[in-house]
């Protein structure tokens, strides 16, 4: 693309090649072996691996004084295969759903303080909300994003979310810290989050989590409508068919109390 080099952040193209060394032949280098391999001063090597291994893409063996992959990978990795295997378990359920409930349904996995839409099946756009496949939502005040947070590790999110201030999109988001602690536990407790007009005025959404073989909730389902054409008995119906929808998908993916027998929508937990 004519001008494309114009874009080359310099600092950022020398951290990904340095990450680039790394390899089964090469898993540890030092800061000296880094700066040969890419013929530049150590000097202005050591900046940038200083701030991976802050940012744990690379750790440091205080002992032979090298750096390897850090853990950061690994988690980036998880997202990613969650991303392939759990579209394709998901996408007939996410369809049922999305017939079922005349509604649009989304899947999300959960990065840092913010969920990314890695599916969506569209029945009708009554709701216009940007959540195309790689789009980021803050976890917050989203129905995915509250479920995510929910069953992850505080310790796994709560700094991401420390580092900017809650947004108020609405009236109804929640911008304390230890108010929405507190509201995370209500929603372990029933199983399931609702974002009543807390993103978006006029938007409502069920979402459910989705868990492994291993236990782990790695993604969320949700149906979204406009909360006008909400009632009572509805909501019921559909957070029936949100949990159901999450358990049968969990179930594809090995997940044990799954196993004996796919939920039928509308069924909910026992």
């Amino acid at each position: 693309m004519p001008g494309e080099r114009t874009y080359l952040n310099t600092s950022l193209n020398k951290a990904l090649k340095i990450i680039d060394l790394f390899s089964f032949d090469r898993p540890e280098l030092s800061i000296k072996e880094i700066a040969d391999s890419l013929g530049l001063n150590a000097s202005s090597i050591y900046p940038l691996v200083v701030t991976l291994t802050k940012f744990r893409y690379l750790e440091k063996d205080p002992e032979r004084k090298k750096y390897r992959l850090g853990i950061k990978f690994l988690e980036k990795g998880y997202i990613v295969q969650a991303q392939l295997d759990i579209r394709e378990c998901a996408s007939p359920y996410l369809e049922e759903l999305r017939v079922f409930s005349k509604e649009n349904v989304h899947l999300a996995v959960l990065d840092g303080s913010e969920i990314v839409y890695i599916d969506r099946h569209e029945t009708r756009p009554t709701l216009p909300i940007e959540s195309r496949i790689g789009k980021r939502a803050p976890a917050y005040c989203t129905g995915l994003g509250k479920v995510l947070l929910a069953w992850t590790p505080p310790s796994e999110w709560e700094e991401a979310i420390r580092q900017a201030p809650l947004k108020a999109f609405t009236e109804h988001t929640i911008t304390d810290l230890a108010r929405l602690k507190e509201h995370l536990k209500v929603v372990c407790a029933q199983g399931y989050a609702i974002d009543d007009e807390e993103f978006q005025p006029g938007g409502y959404c069920i979402a459910a989590p989705i868990h492994d073989y291993r236990g782990r909730v790695v993604a969320a389902v949700s149906v979204s409508l406009a909360k006008s054409t909400l009632t009572p008995e509805r909501k019921e119906q559909l957070v029936k068919a949100v949990v159901g929808t999450a358990s049968n998908i969990s179930a594809r993916l090995g997940f044990g109390p799954g196993v004996a027998g796919e939920a039928t929508l509308g069924s909910g937990p026992a």
